[in-house]
C-alpha cells in the first residue's frame, strides 16, 4: 500500500528529528549544568538548531519545551497520499514526540 508506506515514512521521520534534537538539547544543557550554569537556555538553542537544521521535507510542526531540567521535541511529518487523494485524503502524518533529563556529566 503506497500510502500506508508515505505514513510510515511520516512517523520514521518524526522521531528521527525528534531523537535528534532532544539528544542535542541534553548534551548542551547538561555540558552547561556541568560548569555550573542554567542549562534550559543552551538545551532550548541546541534542540531547535538540530531540529530546523534537520532538513526534511514535510516537517509541519515542531515544538520544544524545557521545563526545569526536562527537555522535550515533538514533530509532526506530514507527507501527501497518491491513491487516499481520490477520495479525498490528500495527506498523512507522523508525529513522535523524545524527553531528556539535563544531568551535569
Amino acid at each position: 500500500d503506497v500510502d500506508g508506506a508515505e505514513q510510515a515514512r511520516a512517523a520514521r521521520l518524526a522521531h528521527t528529528v525528534a531523537a535528534e534534537g532532544v539528544r542535542a538539547g541534553c548534551e548542551e544543557g547538561s555540558a552547561a549544568q556541568l560548569v555550573g550554569q542554567d542549562g534550559s537556555g543552551s538545551a532550548r538553542k541546541a534542540a531547535e538548531k538540530s531540529a530546523r537544521g534537520a532538513e526534511i521535507k514535510g516537517v509541519s510542526q515542531l515544538t520544544i519545551d524545557v521545563e526545569g531540567d526536562a527537555v522535550s521535541v515533538a514533530v509532526q511529518v506530514t507527507r501527501p497520499t497518491h491513491l487516499l487523494s481520490l477520495i479525498g485524503v490528500p495527506e498523512v502524518h507522523g508525529q513522535a514526540r523524545e524527553m531528556c533529563t539535563l544531568m551535569a556529566r
